[in-house]
């Protein structure tokens, strides 16, 4: 199944639904309008309630759940993306990450087919809890903002293909925190780029290093 039309359902109100592991879903239509999914439970069961408009959620806890599989182009005032929103949504293309984003849930896009991850225009985005990206086999790139300071455990564990990194860095970075595990058994081999200009990339390199079992060997500095 690739689309679920409910149009025509003219007295529908909500709707209790599970996307758990949906590896097919491309739209949701409802009375011709987008509609909002609000988590809440694990791997993706979700309810949708309360219609949206193009520009705006009508929800008052402007959390993301678990939508469809796909291009998923996130709304503005999105604040947070709940935990397991994606969960084994292998069919992801790609995520457009909004700059209101504050929280990603813990392993909001595990196991998905997410390709790549540009967070840079999170300026709100402080911290990227437990396995998050993990297990993301077909992840290669990630771009961090400068406001965030905290990775937590795994969020990036067994990501076999990611190969780039790229780091608005805080002229601070040192007191960044970077958990267990962080980076392990992702490709041995990649780049890492400063995105500010006074932070030179090899004293990234250096710094990364160090981190949350983080290649030893094998990884170069971009200038």
């Amino acid at each position: 199944m690739t689309s679920v039309d409910l149009s025509r359902c003219i007295n529908l109100s909500e709707i209790s639904v599970s996307f758990e592991e949906c590896n097919s879903i491309n739209d949701i239509k409802i009375d011709n309008d987008y509609y909002h999914v609000e988590q809440l439970g694990p791997k993706g069961k979700a309810v949708i309630r309360g219609k949206r408009r193009t520009t705006s959620w009508n929800d008052s806890s402007n959390v993301v759940g678990s939508l469809a599989c796909g291009d998923i182009v996130i709304p503005d005032n999105i604040t947070s993306i709940a935990d397991n929103t994606f969960y084994n949504c292998s069919s992801i293309n790609s995520v457009s990450f909004p700059s209101s984003l504050q929280t990603i849930g813990n392993a909001a896009f595990i196991r998905s087919g997410l390709t790549s991850a540009d967070l840079s225009r999170c300026i709100n985005l402080s911290v990227i809890n437990n396995y998050v990206f993990g297990n993301c086999t077909r992840l290669t790139s990630v771009s961090f903002p400068s406001s965030l300071r905290t990775i937590n455990s795994l969020a990036f564990r067994n990501s076999s293909s990611l190969n780039y990194i790229a780091w608005d860095l805080p002229t601070n970075y040192t007191n960044i925190t970077i958990k267990n595990d962080v980076f392990l058994d992702i490709s041995s081999t990649g780049k890492v780029k400063s995105l500010n200009p006074s932070i030179n990339s090899g004293d990234f390199l250096t710094w990364i290093k160090t981190k949350g079992n983080f290649p030893s060997s094998g990884w170069e500095a971009e200038a």
